[in-house]
């Protein structure tokens, strides 16, 4: 389709090989009249299975309440692995679902009448908090601060781990004890007694989750690309499944994995999200330009870059 309906109600037609085929018709109905000499083309099946799949992934996105990542894995499993590289990506395939699922009447970001909305008491997550006295940690900017520091242990470079969680500890306030007293026990070690400097072996040593040298080496901060995927096929099923639904849900997700595989050998790189690239950056930078001696602003720029 080139453009149109005008306001005869013609729509005009070209050839999407970009020869010399025009024509038009009158509304998107027969008949169709040619205006310019069409050549004949090849059949391009691997676009027509694109095109089908993008038909399908519409319909689905109107008619059914599937998540997005379920429509898209349940539509392409069949798709030839020729035709995969021109396959959308999966944000691509989302927009558009999003987009579908936003012309359906009814459908609004904002609910029209707030006063019709009700929170009940058991599942009001705020009364919650209040019930327990969390809401200090809300207000509490140095609780904050402290907590935010102890996560940032993660990025000082292991042979001074220790060092940072004594500052840690003279800058935090009553309040934060009682958690540093638990992440000394667990991630740090404990003073042996009658000693100043020798600590008992932590559950979590030091080297095990301290990430410093990752962040200099460009490596990823986690490991748990399985546990990412099997959260992503959590959300879109409905637990306790029948053994021959979860056959058919294995053999789909392994179809994905095949496409995603193709994609990869061809040469397609997953990009990160533009926020999380510029937030690798950061640590990137801050990590390159450590200095022991200014420990403290070290892991107060590091704080700037914790939610």
């Amino acid at each position: 389709k080139e453009r149109g309906p005008n306001t005869k109600g013609n729509v005009t037609w070209r050839c999407e090989w970009l020869c010399g085929g025009r024509g038009f018709s009158v509304g998107l109905e027969p008949p169709f009249i040619m205006t310019g000499m069409h050549q004949n083309h090849k059949p391009d099946m691997k676009r027509i299975q694109v095109l089908k799949s993008n038909e399908t992934i519409k319909k689905r996105a109107k008619e059914s309440k599937d998540k997005p990542r379920t429509i898209v894995t349940e539509t392409n499993k069949e798709i030839d692995l020729d035709a995969v590289m021109q396959l959308p990506n999966n944000n691509a395939c989302r927009s558009k679902i999003n987009r579908e699922r936003s012309k359906k009447p009814g459908f609004s970001k904002e609910f029209e009448d707030l006063s019709k909305i009700v929170v009940i008491d058991e599942l009001n997550l705020f009364k919650r908090v209040q019930d327990r006295h969390l809401n200090d940690f809300y207000s509490d900017a140095s609780f904050r601060e402290s907590f935010k520091m102890v996560q940032a242990l993660a990025f000082v470079p292991v042979n001074d781990v220790v060092q940072a969680f004594k500052i840690i500890e003279g800058q935090s306030n009553e309040k934060f004890k009682l958690i540093l007293s638990y992440f000394e026990k667990c991630y740090i070690g404990r003073l042996k007694e009658n000693s100043k400097s020798i600590r008992v072996v932590p559950r979590f040593p030091i080297p095990s989750w301290n990430l410093h040298e990752r962040i200099l080496n460009n490596l990823p901060r986690t490991t748990n690309s399985v546990e990412a995927w099997h959260g992503a096929i959590t959300n879109d099923e409905k637990s306790n499944l029948k053994f021959n639904q979860l056959i058919d849900k294995l053999k789909t997700e392994q179809s994905h994995t095949e496409n995603n595989l193709v994609k990869i050998k061809a040469g397609e790189i997953v990009e990160k999200p533009v926020e999380q690239k510029k937030k690798d950056s950061r640590l990137f930078n801050l990590c390159k330009s450590y200095k022991r001696d200014n420990l403290l602003e070290f892991l107060s720029n590091l704080c700037l870059n914790i939610e």
